[in-house]
């Protein structure tokens, strides 16, 4: 096959952008060296060190900008994983109001699907420690039972 005649006679034949499918670039260098000055556009999907989605989305952005007719939904047809593409969660059946920082805010609960347990719960005591003032900044925050010994010197 004669690839000069033939990237010739498609310019002839009123062809100006070219589109290469094939791997990084070979074709489309050699089209440039054929067209030379004359006006057109070869670009390469796949190009060398370029990612193959940025290849693709390169390639139709000229194609767009050289009002060559291209139709997009294949782009926005399919599943998608995106945050913003998934529809809004449903709303809370229960709200909450707690006071945070001395203002109302929102705290979303849902009771649980299975029957509370039918015995109460047991009470707990409460540990007897007693937690001196402190002094000093940051001092007497740790109950003097659970502090860590002091390291001997």
């Amino acid at each position: 096959m004669d690839f000069a005649a033939l990237v010739k006679s498609a310019y002839e034949d009123g062809a100006r952008t070219f589109v290469e499918l094939g791997p990084q670039g070979s074709c489309t260098r050699m089209i440039g060296k054929i067209l030379g000055p004359l006006p057109h556009n070869a670009r390469a999907v796949d190009g060398r060190g370029q990612d193959e989605v940025a290849g693709v989305l390169k390639v139709l952005a000229l194609l767009l900008s050289e009002r060559v007719p291209v139709d997009l939904k294949p782009l926005y047809g399919g599943r998608t994983f995106c945050v913003s593409h998934q529809p809004a969660p449903a709303a809370p059946a229960h709200w909450v109001r707690l006071p945070l920082g001395g203002r109302m805010g929102k705290v979303t609960w849902a009771p649980a699907s299975k029957s509370l347990p039918s015995a109460p719960a047991r009470p707990v005591a409460a540990p007897n420690v007693r937690i001196p003032s402190p002094r000093l900044p940051g001092e007497g925050l740790v109950p003097q039972r659970l502090a860590p010994e002091p390291a001997p010197s």
